[in-house]
């Protein structure tokens, strides 16, 4: 029996036969052969990409009998035409009908800088990479833990992945994701590629390290600790000699890798802290703060931009011509906020 170890979870007759369905998305085939009407295994098929993901049903319409439709755990269904199943000198390409989307919460995304994907992570405990000039779903990967966290590489070829016990690196294939390295550790809130390529950042608790790419290791001058709260954001400049890191007890600092000491810090009091993003072009840092208020800070100054709602993200484009900011909460959750720069203290906002 091909069953061993394997749980069955429906089967599905048709008038020459039956199909059972299981784990990971196993369909098995069998036919009548034998002259006394005895089934006969005649082949095992498998869904592309559906890896932890259990076969919930099949149908096939009588009495056509065309096609095979398969509905999985996770609701995304597929077909297939009977008569190609059948036949071992055809490909046997399943299509994806419905269930392109998460069906659970987006937990983060990153956007690939050298390809048109964005790659996402869902409570549904799937990983997708999708094609944004095209409108469609490149790749779904499914796991046993929810992913906290998600990091393109520059080359679009690997993908860093933050799970509850590990950190996982994985390469981007043409139609699957295959891990290459897991750094064990626990409470790691994010972690992100440098702008090369060649170094990415974990953040636990109130320290970040920091650690090659291809291999995982963890320079001890490459571990940064001078938060007294949890590390909540941190971000790459665009030349990788420095780095900047957001507490959540209300401090920010900037840190040099060549000294691995603090260039520049900034104290926001008892400011409970969320995220930040730091403008390059005339050394300007920008912080959300959990009292309302937009903070920025330079050498030379610091301002306070009080806002009505709470905003739990802010983003400047490359020009640094723009902020954009999505309110957080209770209040209105998913209205943009867009923000001149230099910021002026007028913003407009969009429902």
């Amino acid at each position: 029996s091909p069953f061993n170890n394997w749980p069955i979870s429906c089967i599905q007759s048709f008038s020459r036969g039956f199909i059972v369905g299981g784990n990971d998305g196993v369909l098995y085939i069998y036919v009548k052969k034998t002259p006394q009407g005895q089934e006969q295994l005649t082949k095992r098929m498998k869904l592309g990409n559906c890896e932890g993901n259990v076969v919930s049903a099949i149908t096939i319409p009588k009495p056509s009998e065309e096609k095979i439709t398969v509905v999985m755990k996770d609701c995304s269904i597929f077909q297939l035409p009977l008569r190609a199943s059948s036949d071992k000198r055809r490909e046997k390409t399943f299509r994806l009908f419905s269930g392109l989307f998460h069906s659970g919460k987006v937990t983060f995304l990153d956007i690939a800088t050298t390809k048109p994907q964005i790659v996402t992570c869902s409570t549904d405990s799937t990983i997708r990479i999708w094609d944004y000039s095209k409108n469609q779903l490149e790749i779904i990967s499914y796991h046993e833990e929810v992913p906290h966290c998600v990091s393109f590489h520059p080359s679009a070829l690997h993908i860093l992945v933050v799970f509850p016990t590990r950190v996982c690196l994985m390469n981007v294939m043409e139609d699957s994701l295959q891990p290459f390295f897991d750094i064990p550790t626990e409470a790691c809130k994010f972690a992100k590629f440098s702008n090369g390529g060649h170094l990415f950042f974990t953040a636990r608790l109130n320290r970040l390290q920091i650690h090659a790419t291809y291999t995982g290791d963890v320079k001890p001058e490459f571990v940064f600790k001078g938060h007294t709260g949890e590390v909540v954001d941190a971000q790459w400049l665009s030349n990788d000699f420095s780095l900047l890191t957001i507490g959540e007890e209300g401090c920010l600092i900037e840190w040099s890798l060549q000294t691995s000491a603090p260039i520049r810090q900034f104290d926001c009091g008892r400011v409970r802290l969320q995220n930040g993003v730091a403008a390059q072009s005339d050394r300007k840092y920008y912080i959300i703060g959990a009292d309302k208020t937009l903070k920025e800070f330079s050498e030379e100054d610091s301002k306070h931009h009080e806002f009505d709602t709470n905003l739990g993200g802010l983003i400047v484009d490359e020009d640094h011509s723009l902020f954009l900011s999505w309110q957080h909460g209770t209040e209105q959750p998913g209205d943009l906020v867009l923000l001149n720069y230099p910021f002026n203290g007028e913003y407009k906002e969009y429902s």
